[in-house]
């Protein structure tokens, strides 16, 4: 179906599906409410979602999504726990704990292995590293820059530059990299 919207075909079959029944008289109701649909918007008025997204959306709100009746179990008033029945959870928040710590520590070596890795770098290493770490951040919050101090932006920058190298490297490779960068002798 086309007029001033197009319906993809591929829309047009999961439309069908979604309301079920007789395809005869599905797609014929479909193609009814297409027209109508576009009808109700004046010829002035611009459309400025692509198909995919503007038919989608008009179906929603045309025929919004069937909700299974409550099981008459979960109506029912939640059994109000007492202390007796609590689960005892402190060995396991301990335990949580313990990992999210081991976890950080983990996070902070790295960190410091690639700020040390980036330290040592060439100039044209140095430039190329930072090159792409702000085609990242510019690409994940293209106007952030805008809001920053400089200050602000340059270890935003550096961050960013660590992160990268943390993403490439195991801390083992990092090691090996940074001595021969230093020239010192490296055992595996």
């Amino acid at each position: 179906m086309c007029g001033r919207r197009c319906v993809p075909e591929f829309l047009h079959g999961e439309f069908l599906a979604g309301l079920g029944g007789d395809e005869g008289e599905a797609d014929q109701q479909l193609r009814a409410w297409y027209r109508e649909t576009l009808a109700a918007i004046p010829e002035e008025q611009p459309i400025g979602d692509e198909p995919a997204r503007f038919w989608r959306a008009q179906f929603a709100r045309w025929q919004p999504s069937a909700v299974p009746a409550p099981d008459a179990r979960a109506r029912a008033a939640p059994a109000r726990l007492t202390r007796a029945d609590a689960p005892d959870d402190t060995e396991a928040l301990r335990a949580l704990q313990s990992r999210q710590a081991a976890r950080e520590a983990r996070e902070e070596a790295a960190e410091a292995l690639a700020a040390r890795y980036v330290e040592r770098l060439g100039a044209e290493d140095l430039a190329a590293l930072t090159a792409e770490a702000q085609a990242a951040l510019e690409h994940d919050a293209p106007h952030a820059r805008a809001r920053m101090t400089s200050g602000t932006w340059l270890d935003t920058l550096a961050r960013k530059r660590r992160a990268l190298v943390v993403e490439r490297f195991t801390p083992a490779q990092l090691e090996r990299a940074i001595g021969q960068q230093s020239g010192e002798v490296v055992t595996p």
